[in-house]
Order: structure tokens, then C-alpha cells, then sequence
């Protein structure tokens, strides 16, 4: 897969084409306030996002699921109210950087997002902190991301584009960690989109050639 196509991919998932016809999945997407936790509502710290992540799971339909070894470098700008995120993926031995841009909001937790690509100048996207797990010290463990896209009005009432991503700062003890993100992701409500459709995906961190 070379960046053109990969870039064509994703940027048609992100224009709609995913669209969900479940009934278990609502019509409108969440807002954030019905998501997040009252921790993250009340206390989260983007300054603390700063720093290399490791994907350990998603349902993302911009990831195609032959490619492996995501990861998440955060520069986080309090000045600029904004985090720049170097996100990459590993298709078929190469690896692809892909540039994100997410714009603070005043709301903890919540940004909206942009990726620069080829086939558009930038896609704008919603993006929510669900809940978050912090060591003894103060950091920032682990934290799961939600984005939800409505369709045009003109459409109908229905979700263009939905994704998750369960991250953490390793991914040694994954089979650990994911059971309990997606417990604490179902518990916030994001249980239909969890089982709608594909199975979560579970993301390989063996023989990457970036970041490990």
C-alpha cells in the first residue's frame, strides 16, 4: 500500500462513507459531557497527554486492520491551544506518519481535531477524552479517545463516522490493560458502538520497524 491509496482510504472514512445502519447505534453522536467521566470533566490535564502512546486497540475505520505497531507521539501547546500529534502506522512494511492536529477546546478533554492530507486540505473531526488511568506519581497511564462524525443534515439524521482508540504508555501488559479500557469505555456508555459491527481490533506491536 503506498501513501496515496492509504491517504485515499482514510480520507474517504472520514467523508462518510462508513456509515452505520445498526439500531443499536444512536442517530446523533454523544456529546461529550454524556461520555466522559466526572474526573475527566472535572480535572483532566491535556498537559499531561505530552509523550509517545502506544495503541493498544480501536475500532478506527481510517486503520486498516492488515496494518500494525500504531503509535502516538503528543507535543502539547497550552500557549497555542493546541496538541500535535505524530501518529504512525506500519502497511505492509513501510510506515506511515500522519500529521493530526487537535485544537483545545474549554472543556477538558475535548478538542477538535485535523489531519493534513493530500486528497483534502484538512478534515476536521470531534474528539473526546472517555476516561483515563494516572500512576502514583501524577502521569497519565492510559486514556481512551472517541471521535464522532454527524452526517449533513441533508442525509438524514445518522452518524457519518465513528472511532475509538484505546491507548497507553506501553504496550507489555496489553492483554491486561484492554479488558479493562473496554470496561471502563462500556461503562461510559459506548458499549453499541463497541458491538456494532467488526470486533474491537487488537492492535499487533511484534516485529514493528518504528517506535518499539
Amino acid at each position: 500500500m503506498n501513501l496515496s491509496l492509504y491517504a485515499f482510504a482514510s480520507t474517504f472514512a472520514l467523508l462518510g462513507t462508513h456509515s452505520l445502519t445498526d439500531a443499536a447505534i444512536p442517530t446523533k453522536c454523544p456529546k461529550p459531557e454524556q461520555l466522559q467521566t466526572d474526573t475527566v470533566k472535572k480535572s483532566f490535564d491535556e498537559s499531561k497527554m505530552e509523550g509517545f502512546w502506544y495503541e493498544l486497540a480501536m475500532k478506527d475505520a481510517t486503520q486498516p486492520r492488515v496494518c500494525k505497531c500504531q503509535t502516538s507521539q503528543k507535543i502539547v501547546s497550552l500557549i497555542e491551544r493546541e496538541i500535535r500529534d505524530d501518529f504512525t502506522i506500519e502497511c505492509y512494511g513501510n510506515v506511515y506518519h500522519n500529521d493530526l492536529r487537535f485544537n483545545l477546546t474549554d472543556v477538558p478533554g475535548v478538542s477538535v481535531g485535523t489531519w493534513k492530507l493530500p486528497v483534502v486540505d484538512r478534515i476536521r473531526f470531534p474528539n473526546t477524552v472517555v476516561d483515563y488511568g494516572e500512576n502514583a506519581d501524577g502521569t497519565y497511564d492510559w486514556m481512551i479517545e472517541f471521535q464522532c462524525v454527524q452526517a449533513p443534515d441533508w442525509t438524514g439524521e445518522r452518524i457519518a463516522f465513528y472511532a475509538f482508540n484505546f491507548y497507553s504508555r506501553t504496550y507489555a501488559d496489553a492483554d491486561e490493560r484492554i479488558p479493562v479500557m473496554e470496561s471502563r469505555a462500556r461503562a461510559r456508555g459506548l458499549g453499541p458502538f463497541i458491538d456494532e459491527g467488526r470486533d474491537l481490533a487488537i492492535v499487533e506491536h511484534s516485529g514493528c520497524l518504528y517506535g518499539h
